[in-house]
């Protein structure tokens, strides 16, 4: 975590100081490639991200934890039908969501390997990776590795 802190901090150093190089003169304002059709000047770009900062600095010790969001299309219907009322027995750990439904990648307790196995597999793949949660979204990404259930 800490190298990821010195990281971000010098990633900010960095960028202030390219802002006064360009401000005095030291280095041209060159205009870089943002991808296909997308062009723009480096100051503005700097300009772009200093917009796109939070008001108050984020604190870089907060705790984070890492989740993937995948569509519900990598389960059965029958697991999907079957996470809420695990969810509220406190079998699975999450919440649910609107859309789906969100869990920890932790070993699940009980016997909710049996009930449900495709999720276990999943929570298992992303769990070895460490990954802490996984969010089932309907509007989730799909990903090659798992397969895909039509209902």
């Amino acid at each position: 975590m800490n190298r990821m802190i010195d990281y971000f901090r010098e990633l900010e150093r960095f960028r202030d100081r390219v802002a006064e190089a360009l401000e005095s003169g030291q280095i041209e304002d060159p205009e870089i490639d943002m991808g296909p059709d997308a062009k723009m000047t480096l100051s503005a770009h700097l300009e772009r991200c200093e917009a796109a900062r939070p008001a108050q600095p984020v604190p870089y010790d907060l705790d984070t934890e890492l989740m993937a969001v995948i569509t519900t299309a990598h389960l059965p219907e029958s697991e999907v039908q079957k996470a809420p009322y695990a969810l509220k027995r406190g079998t699975l750990i999450g919440m649910e969501r609107e859309e789906g439904f969100l869990i920890s990648t932790w070993p699940f307790l009980s016997d909710d390997n049996q009930t449900f196995p495709q999720m276990n597999a999943i929570r298992q793949c992303f769990h070895e990776r460490g990954i802490e949660w996984v969010m089932f979204d309907r509007d989730g990404n799909e990903v090659e590795a798992f397969p895909t259930y039509e209902w």
